[in-house]
């Protein structure tokens, strides 16, 4: 049995591997964009929730909103 990894590159065309470059670069910021995504959230939940609510109609939207939220995404970065 062999231990060396196979070079798979080398076999595949170059339009073959620039369209998986493509594919690897738009994840990454595809995932860097989601993080800076849920800090900005968190930050304007976290300010949303800080401002005290002038009526008992902004007290509920700020009572719905967190659950709101949780619900529409998921967010495996969370327990």
């Amino acid at each position: 049995m062999n231990d060396d990894p196979v070079g798979l590159d080398s076999r595949r065309s170059n339009e073959s591997r620039m369209a998986t470059g493509f594919r690897r670069h738009s994840l990454k910021t595809f995932a860097a964009d989601q993080k800076a995504l849920h800090r900005r959230q968190d930050k304007l939940e976290a300010q949303f929730a800080a401002e005290p609510a002038a009526s008992w109609h902004q007290a509920a939207i700020k009572a719905q909103h967190p659950t709101g939220s949780c619900s529409q995404q998921v967010r495996p970065d969370r327990p």
